[in-house]
């Protein structure tokens, strides 16, 4: 099972070890330097430097995925690595078979697995906490007071990391022959940072299109931040 407090905990952890790493690369760097006698050549100790840095670097990180991928390697996990990540290898009809995407799917407990991981399934206005925004059930998702059957539901998704995390998602749906489509706006909801997202994978993989299971269908767009202002692309 996918535990996002474990993950974020895993990207902590490789930030404090790529601090040492650059540490030890650079006094391995100045060693060579030394042993080396290439005082004349000083742009060589930079190169030194990201050479080691890098290959440790590269290293350290494998092993760590590696270890925690191992213990956290059901399909939600890696269609939260694939989004993350933004790698292939993570693609999940590469890594599992069709029964066992049947077999999952049918055994999933949505309310368990969300609450192993603390996730609540209501969501409040970030200023009101008596102000509802969105609700996810068995039969329906519901947002502010429209409740949409799940298997009516298209959602799509994208994120960026900086300074700090900002999700974007849209959901589309047909109501009385009429194409809605609409933007959840994240920042004004209480919830933190990829909750909404795995809530969104969980209900919609058990009850709905299951679109988290090929990334090109959901997949919103990418977004940059320049000066401290959010652009999507």
């Amino acid at each position: 099972m996918f535990s996002i407090d474990d993950f974020e905990k895993l990207e902590k952890k490789k930030s404090r070890i790529n601090l040492f790493t650059f540490i030890i690369s650079f006094f391995i760097s100045v060693i060579l330097f030394v042993l080396l006698n290439l005082v004349r050549y000083k742009i060589l100790i930079f190169v030194f430097l990201i050479l080691i840095y890098l290959f440790l670097s590269y290293l350290v990180t494998r092993n760590l995925n590696r270890r925690f991928e191992k213990k956290h390697s059901d399909i939600v996990s890696y269609i939260f690595y694939r989004e993350f990540y933004k790698q292939k290898k993570y693609d999940i009809k590469r890594n599992f078979t069709p029964s066992e995407i049947v077999n999952f799917i049918q055994n999933l407990d949505c309310k368990s697995y969300a609450e192993a991981n603390n996730i609540s399934t209501e969501y409040y206005y970030v200023q009101n906490n008596e102000y509802p925004i969105l609700k996810f059930e068995e039969n329906y998702f519901q947002h502010y007071t429209r409740k949409i059957s799940w298997k009516d539901l298209f959602w799509k998704y994208s994120f960026i990391m900086n300074d700090e995390v900002y999700e974007f998602l849209t959901t589309n749906y047909t109501n009385n022959n009429k194409e809605i489509e609409e933007e959840i706006i994240t920042d004004k909801i209480s919830a933190k940072s990829f909750h909404i997202f795995l809530l969104f994978i969980l209900y919609d993989l058990k009850y709905g299109q299951k679109l988290s299971l090929s990334r090109g269908y959901y997949t919103k767009k990418k977004c940059f931040k320049f000066l401290g202002i959010k652009i999507w692309d």
